[in-house]
């Protein structure tokens, strides 16, 4: 594994072990290239995931950056919405990257 799939997995866990102790956290999925032994990772790659959260809690993950303080710090980020998610795209100051599409429980039902 190269030195950038291993910080991509240990992102991954972090992410993963942060997001289990809320409770107002009810799905985390990772997909894209880093769950895909076959592609290649590079520099420019990124942790590509989706994050379901109760309604209640849409804006302590989206508007917000603060949570993600525990994985590093954020040199740059970008956020945008739809009807269904919110997207944020995270670069901290490693240049490590996370694409994050956020939604609630009540928008992946939505039939818009």
């Amino acid at each position: 594994m190269t030195e950038i799939a291993l910080r991509q997995e240990k992102m991954v866990q972090d992410l993963d072990r942060i997001l289990r102790q809320d409770p107002d956290v009810l799905a985390l999925a990772v997909f894209g290239s880093v769950v895909q032994p076959q592609v290649v990772c590079d520099v420019w790659s990124d942790v590509d995931a989706l994050l379901v959260v109760e309604d209640r809690a849409m804006h302590r993950f989206h508007r917000a950056t603060e949570w993600l303080e525990a994985l590093g710090a954020v040199y740059a980020f970008e956020q945008s919405c739809n009807t269904f998610w919110n997207t944020m795209r995270v670069c901290f100051d490693d240049l490590r990257r996370l694409y994050l599409l956020i939604t609630s429980e009540s928008n992946l039902f939505k039939s818009d």
